[in-house]
């Protein structure tokens, strides 16, 4: 029903734009074909406008007056390394917290243990240690960690490249826990035993696909802040 409603609305556009001409104002009928290449124009640039936005969400939407491609790259690439920047940093501070109760003493380390004890379980056995001392992170929450700090970077690496649609990337995001779910769940039915190897490595792919999407979202919200106003 609501195709049949949106092929009505765009059917009565195009034939305003065939009366006007886009501009708003009635043609004489010899006017038409003179005012064809600029309903061409209006609909070539509002369809062009339901791709980004539908498609792309990171790329910079061109205002009324169509600015420079090249701005418009620039824009892009901004957006872009301060999104992943941005994540990136967050992370290197969180690595450092976690990463440093060996190094700070008792009493900073016990400060840093008391932080991440409310996201991690932080069981000794299964953390890992320097110096005979244990990190504040466990060895799963570490491969997530430097997942979402990797994956973070890689966003202005790649150019923003996103090759879904953006309805599926929470589906995205949940199907990258299932190594690390499958890897949990295998060891407590008894299928197998888990390792620090197999619990870094299903952390860290999640944290890949966590600090992508992460950084894409910071960059987007960059990039609607650039946007120039449409006069």
């Amino acid at each position: 029903m609501w195709v049949g409603t949106l092929k009505t609305r765009v059917l009565k556009w195009v034939n305003g734009c065939a009366r006007t001409g886009g501009s708003g104002s009635e043609l004489e009928p010899g006017e038409f074909e003179v005012s064809s290449s600029r309903i061409l124009l209006k609909m070539l640039f509002t369809a062009r406008q339901w791709a980004i936005l539908v498609e792309q969400p990171l790329r910079i939407r061109e205002p009324t007056w169509m600015s420079a491609r090249a701005d418009i790259i620039h824009l892009e690439s901004t957006a872009l390394w301060k999104g992943g920047g941005l994540a990136f940093g967050i992370m290197t501070v969180l690595l450092l917290g976690a990463f440093a109760p060996p190094f700070v003493g008792d009493q900073a380390g016990s400060f840093f243990m008391q932080a991440f004890s409310h996201v991690c379980h932080q069981l000794s056995d299964r953390s890992m240690h320097i110096h005979g001392e244990s990190l504040a992170i466990c060895h799963r929450c570490t491969g997530a960690y430097t997942g979402v700090w990797i994956g973070a970077l890689l966003l202005p690496l790649a150019n923003g490249w996103w090759p879904f649609s953006q309805k599926w990337t929470a589906w995205i995001l949940a199907a990258a826990t299932a190594p690390a779910l499958i890897d949990w769940s295998g060891n407590v039915i008894g299928l197998w035993v888990n390792s620090p190897v197999s619990r870094v490595i299903t952390g860290a792919v999640f944290g890949l696909v966590a600090g992508y999407i992460l950084a894409s979202a910071f960059a987007e919200s960059f990039a609607r802040r650039s946007r120039p106003k449409a006069t």
